[in-house]
């Protein structure tokens, strides 16, 4: 069952599901991340009509998603995390070191051996996802990060022994 998860403006910014037959986690992202400022900004801009026409993300929205899916991979037993950022926007390294530092530690603990990072097309989104590539060292015992342009390619490494 699919489950997602809304900003405060009522727009979805992640959804989760198992995939049963492959074991295999799925998580898609489909914000724009802004950092605190930019969200208070936006916020109080009532002149800015794009609040309205896209799905915004923060900090406390990736912190709630990776919740989301900490649960899921402690309910389902996965050790398989499809993470896919396709449609993800701007520059989300000031959470990489809540990343690294509490939610990596939590999901390696809950089980999770390898995490399949699909990038973005736009560069900041990809510069995020390497820098946490690079942090992911530090999660610990047999887990594995990888990144990926393509789905099918992830979905390969996931599944090959």
């Amino acid at each position: 069952m699919k489950q997602e998860l809304k900003n405060n403006w009522g727009e979805v910014f992640v959804q989760v599901e198992y995939w049963e037959k492959e074991q295999i986690l799925y998580s898609n992202w489909t914000s724009t991340y802004l950092t605190e400022e930019e969200m208070q900004a936006k916020a109080y801009n009532k002149y800015d009509s794009t609040l309205v026409k896209k799905s915004i993300m923060g900090f406390e929205e990736v912190k709630r998603g990776g919740a989301l899916i900490l649960d899921k991979i402690k309910i389902h037993k996965t050790k398989f995390l499809l993470n896919d950022n396709r449609q993800v926007k701007g520059v989300w390294d000031e959470t990489n070191d809540w990343i690294a530092s509490e939610w990596m530690p939590r999901i390696v603990q809950a089980g999770l051996l390898k995490f399949a990072h699909i990038l973005s097309e736009e560069f900041f989104a990809q510069l995020s996802a390497e820098m946490m590539e690079d942090d992911s060292t530090t999660a610990g015992g047999a887990f594995e990060m990888k990144l990926f342009n393509d789905q099918r390619m992830a979905e390969e490494w996931l599944l090959a022994g």
